[in-house]
């Protein structure tokens, strides 16, 4: 090193010919003259840095999900006091000191004096409020190892070799094996179509987009992309709205081959559809700069309209509200006057049945009853034998003697009191059935069912003296005060009512209110049919008359009745009485516009009218949509349903059904239900207060929800079914099935409401098509952050299609400041282990962290609900909507940070992939296989269609 100065040895780039140097011009003027020659003290002190420097984060690359910032950022500090004890260590290290402290000094002090005041105020305590510290970091390490390798060469007198290249992240090589794409089983094979067939249209859409969306894309790679929103109502769509926003801008969006969407994810995925389908003109579309979600600088005019219509409820002048409330009070009264027919024809048949006894019970002996219940049957069975024996009766003839033993058993028992039909049934049930059955081995299957047909005049009888006996309180309450009566009108009423407005009450005043709703319902029937009975007791018509005329008049009372309940059940569509499509107007008025004639992609828009779901598979020019709604089955015998009672029910422009019904073609389904359309499919997937919800289902309400017409769900006309060319319309039956929980997937309509009455991430669809790629945007409300909708995802996917979700999402926990680590979680979808195929899911959720900006700290000051405010509300001021859009928008940015992509910029066929490459590399460790391999498992849809027993859920 003899005759080398310090000027010629020190100028330097940092990293690369033409970068900035080392050091600096002054370092260099005042030190440049003298010879460069380290004696061993100098070598001694490079020899402790360059260990130090080596062993620490500040020559390594710290990825995104690794090591602490706070921990990295004292890594640093400590290199001033490292280098003042090494100095202290080796006097006379004279070359050692002045290029290490001028390296402190010059690129060090200004990273550590920015970011030490910071830390202090607790900047760094989150990983999302990282990402500026991460790149200054990022910039600062070319530094460090530029000096790092001066020290090397000080202490061996040698210029080190060249750094290797960084080998890749093993997620690379992860990445990069093909998976491929499609579902495996389509569900009950009951007439619908096949796996195949579904598969081969929905490849056949989204090959035609790649190649118009992108030409350099390959539309044969084997792998598709997916994004699934939440439900959550206007706050996912808003929240939901900001992500994608930024993923249009950065080019990312176009890429997707499927949008999943469940409720409130639903209004923007139906107003993607209606909007790049009802246009084709330049610059609309999802590339960047395109509208509605690309532009650049001000925002499309439909997501304006958007906008001021978020409070789309209360859109309309006042006379379009009045309308709703007229036609929902329209609604009620007919619910309420089905149920007034109905306990008017009881009453009725009890003022009759009460006749008839009253006027047999004289010649009614109250021991003729008894042997009369024993003789019967024997002489039925003896003439059954006689018969059989001389050829005249054919095997096929079933019951006729049992048939004719209940026929007289109920008027005996009519005749009689209910002493004597005790006794009767008591005696037949101990003596006559088993001789029967003794002497007559083929008629023991029908043991269980004669003996209900034998006891239901019993219980008819037992009904009536019980109603007998409860006209007398009736009385007592009437003849104190009419206010007794209203009194218990509204203890009728207050169960429901105040169960509703609970909330987060404490559980046992809730468990309290779920008693007295479940009570007031049958009570609500008894005091109408009290009150009914009374009302007929008193009509002048009935009074002073002989007990046979008074079972004529209750006749003739009864026939007009029945013709009037039976014209409700028939006429009355109860789709149309429901709110069901008030609700779709709104949302439609809102959500369903189109671009109009105008210049620049900023023209006005305009309402697209009626969009049908099956013209999308030709005119839609964005990812393939998936609605996803909840199909209620509480009364299905299949085994699998049973815990359930509920299926996933899809609606897309090719297929619509659901594992349970199996699929059909969305052409079929229109043609069977008028009314099915975009408007429709987008109220349905968001219909989220029904008298039968799915898992969220409630025994207490059911019944109030549907009698006071309370009901967004809507009955779709099954083309299953033999006879759904005559496009029937659901009647009061079907109103009365909400009531009971009795529909099944066997009738002529489906009853479908919330998709996230069942699965509220929208994924499960994503994942039964094997995407290898999902961004899943998580926009339910969720206060404690829980995770339920996650949870549950990853419970019915290994459940039902043995698709393992590796979850972490601790990083997204509340602190105890109530702010997350995280926005943000990278999961592993291990679909099969042999052979071995993997996806990714990016949870994308809706959360804080404390470093957004001005405007969002701002409303979160003003409003401590935000961003998790109620579901039910959905009248966002425009500020609201604001504030969950921007939410999403720096959610969205956080993803593209130079933290976690690096400096260089996403480019080549397919960005989706690259942008997930990077993403992973930053977030997910290298995969370790710790379980034995998973074997499939049928859903428990498919183990019931193909006659195996469900398997329990793993715990």
């Amino acid at each position: 090193m003899t005759g080398k100065t310090w000027g010629t040895y020190l100028e330097r780039p940092i990293s690369v010919p033409g970068g900035p140097l080392l050091f600096d011009a002054a370092f260099l003027a005042h030190w440049g003259h003298c010879d460069w020659n380290p004696d061993v003290p100098d070598r001694n002190a490079a020899r402790d840095l360059h260990t130090e420097l080596n062993s620490r984060i500040t020559v390594q690359p710290l990825r995104y999900s690794d090591g602490d910032a706070a921990t990295a950022l004292k890594s640093v500090y400590d290199l001033f006091a490292i280098t003042r004890s090494i100095v202290a260590k080796h006097p006379g290290c004279q070359h050692f000191e002045e290029t290490a402290m001028h390296v402190l000094n010059r690129h060090v002090r200004p990273f550590t004096a920015r970011w030490h005041r910071r830390n202090l105020a607790g900047a760094l305590n989150a990983m999302d409020n990282t990402d500026e510290f991460r790149a200054d970091l990022d910039a600062l390490r070319p530094v460090l190892i530029a000096f790092d390798r001066l020290l090397l060469e000080m202490r061996t007198g040698v210029q080190p070799a060249q750094p290797q290249v960084r080998q890749p992240h093993p997620f690379v090589d992860e990445m990069k094996k093909p998976l491929r794409w499609g579902i495996r089983e389509a569900g009950s094979p009951n007439g619908g179509v096949s796996a195949e067939e579904i598969n081969k249209a929905e490849k056949a859409f989204i090959q035609r987009r790649r190649l118009v969306n992108d030409p350099a894309d390959p539309p044969e790679r084997q792998h598709a992309a997916g994004i699934a929103l939440s439900g959550g109502g206007i706050r996912s769509a808003t929240f939901s709205l900001g992500v994608l926003t930024v993923l249009a801008k950065r080019d990312v969006l176009r890429y997707v081959d499927y949008l999943s969407t469940v409720s409130g994810g639903g209004y923007l995925g139906a107003f993607l559809a209606a909007f790049l389908s009802t246009t084709s003109e330049p610059g609309i579309g999802l590339k960047k700069g395109d509208a509605p979600l690309g532009c650049t600088g001000r925002e499309s005019d439909a997501i304006r309209h958007i906008r001021h219509h978020c409070r789309y409820l209360l859109t309309g002048s006042v006379w379009g509200r009045l309308q709703i409330a007229f036609a929902q009070l329209h609604g009620l009264t007919l619910n309420a006057l089905a149920i007034a027919c109905m306990l008017l024809l009881l009453a009725s048949g009890e003022r009759a049945v009460g006749a008839i006894r009253d006027s047999v019970s004289a010649a009614a002996s109250d021991f003729a009853s008894p042997v009369w219940l024993v003789i019967l049957p024997l002489a039925a069975l003896l003439y059954r034998r006689w018969r059989m024996r001389e050829r005249t009766l054919p095997d096929r003839w079933g019951m006729p003697e049992f048939m004719l033993l209940a026929v007289f058993s109920a008027a005996l028992l009519v005749g009689g009191n209910v002493a004597t039909g005790a006794a009767g049934m008591l005696l037949l049930g101990a003596v006559t059935l088993p001789l029967l059955f003794a002497m007559q081995p083929d008629l023991r299957p029908w043991a269980d069912r004669t003996l209900a047909l034998l006891a239901l005049p019993f219980v008819v009888l037992g009904t009536g003296t019980l109603l007998a006996a409860l006209h007398p309180w009736y009385e007592t309450i009437k003849s104190t005060s009419d206010a007794a009566l209203v009194l218990a009108g509204v203890i009728t009423v207050a169960g429901p009512a105040f169960l509703v407005a609970s909330g987060r009450a404490p559980r046992p005043l809730r468990r309290a209110l779920a008693v007295l709703a479940t009570l007031t319902a049958p009570m609500a029937l008894l005091i109408g049919e009290l009150a009914i009975y009374d009302w007929l007791a008193g009509l002048p018509l009935f009074e002073n008359v002989r007990q046979w005329c008074l079972v004529l008049a209750m006749v003739i009372v009864m026939v007009p009745v029945g013709i009037v309940t039976a014209l409700l059940f028939g006429v009355v569509n109860v789709n149309f009485t429901s709110l069901h499509r008030h609700y779709r107007d709104k949302l439609a008025g809102t959500f369903l516009v189109r671009h109009s004639a105008g210049p620049g992609p900023r023209a006005a828009c305009e309402p697209a009218g009626r969009v049908r779901l099956s013209p999308l598979y030709d005119n839609l020019t964005g990812p393939y949509p998936l609605f996803n709604g909840a199909l209620n089955v509480p009364g299905s015998r299949v085994p699998g349903m049973q815990g359930r009672h509920t299926d996933l029910f899809l609606f897309s422009p090719a297929y619509c059904g659901s594992q349970l019904t199996g699929y059909k073609p969305t052409e079929k389904w229109e043609d069977a239900d008028d009314d099915l359309d975009l408007a429709t499919v987008m109220a349905i997937s968001g219909a989220a207060v029904s008298p039968q919800m799915g898992l969220a289902t409630s025994a207490y309400l059911r019944f109030w929800l549907a009698l006071l017409n309370i009901r967004l769900g809507y009955w779709v006309n099954s083309p299953f079914r033999k006879r759904h060319a005559d496009k029937s319309k659901p009647n009061l039956k079907h109103l009365f099935q909400e009531m009971l929980g009795s529909m099944d997937e066997t009738g002529s309509h489906l009853y479908v409401s919330d998709g996230g009455h069942i699965e509220n991430l929208g994924v499960y669809e994503l994942l039964r098509r094997r995407c290898k790629y999902i961004i899943a945007v998580d926009g339910e409300q969720d206060v404690g952050m829980t995770f339920h909708a996650l949870a549950n995802l990853q419970r019915m996917s290994k459940s039902d299609l043995g698709i393992d979700i590796q979850i972490d999402v601790d990083d997204l926990r509340l602190d105890a400041e109530g702010f997350s680590r995280s926005h943000f979680a990278f999961c592993r979808i291990l679909y099969s282990d042999s052979p071995r195929e993997v996806g990714y899911l990016l949870y994308v959720k809706l959360s804080l962290t404390g470093n957004e900006g001005e405007f969002i700290r701002r409303y979160k000051m003003d409003e401590p609900a935000f961003p998790h405010h109620s579901t039910a509300d959905q009248f966002f001021t425009e500020s609201q909507f604001e504030a969950y859009r921007a939410l999403g928008e720096h959610i969205g940015e956080k993803l593209f940070s130079v933290a976690i992509l690096g400096t260089e910029q996403l480019g080549g066929c397919d960005e989706l992939e690259e942008w997930f490459l990077r993403v992973g590399s930053s977030l997910l460790e290298p995969v370790r296989v710790t379980t034995a391999p998973m074997p499939l498992r049928p859903s428990p849809t498919q183990a019931a269609a193909a006659g195996q027993p469900p398997e329990a859920d793993s715990a």
